[in-house]
């Protein structure tokens, strides 16, 4: 790797593991994108590269890249040399740092022979998030109950169905302990805050989660956050969680407003930029946001940042971009 690659990424991951103290008012969050990693590959990296060519700071970018859903439906086949290749080649020519999510549908040794994989072909990682999101209700289902088989969850198997914080809590430990000799810092799924009975399971989660973390200096935790209209998302909880976690991390890995498909999309983009902007208030510069989600090709086209449908940057990518501190170069 590049003299000057090789301090970016000392430099990043430095951000992620060094212990002071949180609480700082100076200096803003990592930032960057929640991505489909895998989705259309190539055409995903040339959007995003034409973009990062023309941006400053892009060095700063983070991009999780076995991100969502995805990460917890792709085995390792679903990473052929050729996608793999096209994002390293992204972090050598910009510099962006990556967030490894491993599935927790395969095994860790599996895992951590894909994580070589990108290794070999020259990718630097600063942190392992330990899944995504696996509070919700659909993995404390059985993985052939009706409800999953009706939506296509393809990402809740025997290995990840009826999920509760002390079996997360053993798998997330078998997952470090196979990617302990990387270095890395890792990072705990805790929950949002919710109403009613799903609040109460996602609480007594929080309780179990942050009892195993603490006291592990190299355990951060991850926190998703969405506003579904025309709720409001109280984001004092941001706060809470802090205080509660001490002196790690708190990584925002996604978040995001899901309106309905009839909703006005400059409407939209205006309550996306507010609520990311409002986020990041509530974070200091230990911590992480990132915006859901990088690139789809999917019929809806409220949340990515490059669509086909724009032939590349959208204008919630352009209110990202700007937002994040990635303004484009003067000519």
């Amino acid at each position: 790797m590049p003299k000057l690659m090789t301090i970016i990424m000392l430099v990043m991951l430095v951000a992620f593991t060094s212990a002071e103290s949180a609480g700082s008012s100076e200096g803003r969050p990592l930032l960057g994108f929640n991505v489909k990693g895998s989705l259309n590959t190539a055409e995903q990296v040339a959007m995003l590269r034409e973009e990062l060519s023309q941006r400053e700071n892009v060095s700063e970018l983070v991009l999780r890249i076995q991100g969502g859903t995805r990460s917890q439906r792709d085995m390792p086949n679903a990473w052929t040399d050729e996608k793999i290749e096209a994002w390293t080649a992204i972090q050598e020519e910009f510099g962006c740092t990556f967030i490894f999510v491993p599935n927790f549908n395969d095994t860790p040794e599996s895992q951590y022979a894909l994580f070589q994989r990108w290794k070999a072909a020259g990718a630097e990682y600063a942190l392992i998030e330990l899944m995504n999101e696996p509070y919700l209700p659909k993995f404390r289902l059985a993985h052939d109950d009706p409800r999953n088989i009706r939506n296509n969850r393809f990402e809740v198997t025997p290995a990840t169905e009826h999920m509760t914080p002390q079996k997360y809590i053993e798998m997330a430990t078998e997952f470090a302990r196979t990617f302990s000799a990387e270095g890395l810092p890792f990072a705990a799924s805790l929950a949002p805050e919710w109403d009613g009975r799903q609040g109460e399971l996602y609480a007594a989660w929080n309780d179990a989660v942050i009892e195993a973390i603490v006291g592990r200096a190299n355990v951060h935790a991850t926190l998703h956050l969405y506003r579904r209209m025309p709720g409001q998302v109280d984001l004092d909880q941001i706060n809470r969680l802090k205080s509660r976690i001490g002196d790690r991390r708190l990584l925002v890995t996604e978040a995001g407003v899901l309106v309905p498909d009839d909703f006005s999309y400059e409407e939209f983009v205006e309550l996306e930029t507010v609520f990311l902007s409002d986020i990041i208030g509530h974070l200091d510069h230990r911590d992480l946001l990132l915006s859901q989600v990088l690139y789809s090709d999917y019929r809806r086209l409220f949340e990515p940042s490059f669509h086909p449908h724009w032939e590349g940057l959208s204008p919630k990518g352009e209110a990202m971009f700007d937002l994040f501190g990635f303004p484009e170069k003067q000519r």
